[in-house]
C-alpha cells in the first residue's frame, strides 16, 4: 500500500526531528499517464530508508532512492527524469510516460511541522519549493500570489468529512465505503423516542 501524502510528510518531519539526513522527492511534471498524481512525494533518509512511491515500479523507485542518497551526500538539490526522454534507458514507465522529479535535501523540519500543523487544524496549505533558489516555505490558502517560474506548490487539503446520520446496515456500509475512499467519517445514530 502506498502511504498517503500526510504520512509521507509526517515521516519526513520525523526524520528531520531525529537529526537524520533526508531528501524529499516530488513528482513535478509528467508526459502522458503516470501511476502517481502530480505532487506525489517520497521521503528518503541518508540510510536509504524511504516512505512513499513515485513511479509504481521497483526499479524506478530504487533509482529515486539512489539519486536521493547522492543528493544528500552532496548537499545539493537535483532534478531527475525517468521514462521517455530519460538518460536511464533501462528504466521504463507504464504506457511510455516520462516524469520529472525534484529532489530537495534542504526542506527543514520546522517547515514540515508548520505544514502538518495547518493540516491538523483543517486549513489548506502548500509546501512551496523554489527550485531556482533551493528554498521552501509554507503557503496558506489566503496567499493568492501565483507561484513564479521555478516554483512548485504541493497543496495539502484537509480530508473531506462525511457525517452519517442513522444506523443499521446501510449506515455501516456507507461508512466503510467512505473510510476506504479516504474520508473522515462521523456516525450519529438516530435515537428513538419512547
Amino acid at each position: 500500500m502506498i502511504p498517503d501524502e500526510v504520512a509521507v510528510l509526517a515521516a519526513a518531519r520525523d526524520f528531520r526531528s531525529h537529526g537524520e539526513a533526508m531528501a524529499l522527492a516530488t513528482l513535478v511534471c509528467r508526459d502522458g499517464s503516470s501511476p502517481r498524481p502530480l505532487g506525489s512525494q517520497m521521503a528518503v533518509t541518508g540510510k536509504g530508508y524511504c516512505v512513499g512511491s513515485l513511479t509504481g515500479t521497483g526499479c524506478g523507485d530504487r533509482l529515486i532512492v539512489h539519486e536521493s542518497l547522492e543528493a544528500i551526500r552532496e548537499g545539493q538539490n537535483r532534478w531527475l527524469r525517468l521514462g521517455a526522454g530519460s538518460p536511464f534507458l533501462d528504466i521504463r514507465l507504464p504506457c511510455g510516460a516520462g516524469v520529472e522529479i525534484y529532489i530537495d535535501v534542504q526542506t527543514g523540519g520546522c517547515t514540515l511541522a508548520e505544514l502538518l500543523k495547518a493540516h491538523g487544524a483543517r486549513r489548506p496549505a502548500a509546501l512551496e519549493i523554489d527550485t531556482m533558489a533551493s528554498t521552501s516555505r509554507v503557503v496558506m490558502d489566503t496567499d493568492v500570489t501565483p507561484p513564479s517560474e521555478g516554483m512548485v506548490r504541493r497543496w495539502l487539503y484537509p480530508r473531506q468529512r462525511l457525517f452519517v446520520i442513522g444506523q443499521g446496515l446501510n449506515a455501516m456500509a456507507l461508512s466503510q465505503v467512505a473510510v476506504a475512499s479516504g474520508h473522515e467519517v462521523m456516525v450519529f445514530p438516530l435515537m428513538r423516542e419512547r
